[in-house]
């Protein structure tokens, strides 16, 4: 049983979260639309790589869980650039289990990526999703990310070539005082 939107909290994860963490990017990496290779991350790597996470860190990952069975519905995690020609960038990266998708939880997440990227001093927040995975790239539009590049046959699963395609979105312009 998972929970509703209006249920399920959103908040930053700690190191005890995660083994369904994994449990939730095994899942998803199940889908033929994802970049997640099965079995790809381990909990002992996510344990470490949480244990990192504070407020000068470069990087952050949020849970979507339900608050009675503390199931983990859903992760995210932003990666600032770490050299004066990236710090302006934030890299994302979501992953939702079906059933929570289309429910607005994946623009919660999105809006905590991009509040974190602000305080950080981030102008750009980027993404990268296969071509054929139709309903992210809607979703990704859905809330303001446009394509900004498409890398040919960049992927590939199984024997077939897969376009990359990376979206962005701006959260300040940093030409506006030269306008």
């Amino acid at each position: 049983m998972t929970a509703s939107v209006l249920t399920s909290q959103i908040r930053r994860a700690q190191p005890p979260d995660a083994p369904r963490i994994i449990a939730v990017l095994d899942t998803v990496a199940q889908e033929d639309g994802m970049l997640l290779d099965p079995g790809g991350r381990t909990v002992a790597h996510e344990r470490a790589r949480l244990t990192q996470e504070g407020p000068s860190a470069p990087f952050a990952t949020w849970v979507v869980n339900d608050p009675v069975t503390q199931a983990i519905l859903g992760t995210s995690e932003a990666v600032q650039g770490d050299t004066s020609k990236t710090h302006r960038v934030v890299t994302v990266a979501l992953a939702l289990l079906p059933s929570l998708r289309r429910q607005g939880v994946g623009q919660q997440l999105m809006r905590a990526m991009e509040a974190w990227a602000r305080e950080r001093g981030a102008w750009k927040m980027s993404l990268v999703c296969l071509s054929h995975n139709r309903s992210a790239m809607t979703f990704y539009h859905e809330i303001g990310y446009a394509q900004e590049a498409r890398l040919i046959g960049h992927y590939v699963i199984g024997q077939t070539p897969v376009d990359a395609v990376w979206w962005v979105k701006w959260l300040d312009d940093p030409y506006a005082d030269r306008k």
